[in-house]
């Protein structure tokens, strides 16, 4: 038997040694470097209005040098709306924002222009409420009775234990 076990492992090795191919040495040299075209001009748009009469907006123009000129803008049914043109190039983003939105004015906020139009109109104030000439009656709030709780159901196969 100890004969079998010797031949059987000699014979693995030759055959693992016989197999084993060394990999071809690895090409070594800088990776390819990807050509990638410089900026190509587009434009594109849409206009949509929903079924509840909600108009969308969006339109850019890009050229060659990668500047981007474009709007998009929203009015809802009731005619509140905003408009947003904007220019993204060397110098940055720059927009301008057009709204009639309730509560919004002219300002500058970071690098946008809000143009809307101061109308804003402050809520009236409320008269003061005169307080109660008579006092009102106090709840009578009393707990329910509880019930008695109902006793364990027990099925025929369950020991109960009391310890």
């Amino acid at each position: 038997m100890a004969q079998r076990v010797l031949i059987f492992a000699l014979s693995a090795v030759y055959c693992a040694r016989a197999a084993f191919v060394a990999p071809a040495p690895l090409a070594y040299g800088p990776a390819p470097v990807a050509v990638v075209p410089g900026a190509q001009p587009y434009s594109f748009g849409y206009d949509t209005r929903d079924e509840f009469g909600t108009r969308q907006t969006r339109s850019e123009v890009s050229n060659a040098a990668g500047a981007k000129i474009g709007s998009y803008g929203y009015t809802d049914p009731h005619g509140i709306y905003r408009q947003v043109n904007y220019i993204a190039d060397g110098a940055g983003f720059r927009a301008s924002i057009s709204t009639n939105e309730p509560g919004t004015s002219a300002s500058a906020t970071g690098s946008a222009l809000y143009n809307a139009p101061t109308t804003y109109v402050a809520p009236r104030p409320v008269a003061p409420i005169a307080p109660l000439a008579v006092a009102p009656a106090p709840l009578a709030l009393a707990p329910a009775p509880l019930a008695a709780a109902p006793a364990p159901y027990l099925a025929p196969h369950q020991v109960h234990y009391h310890g």
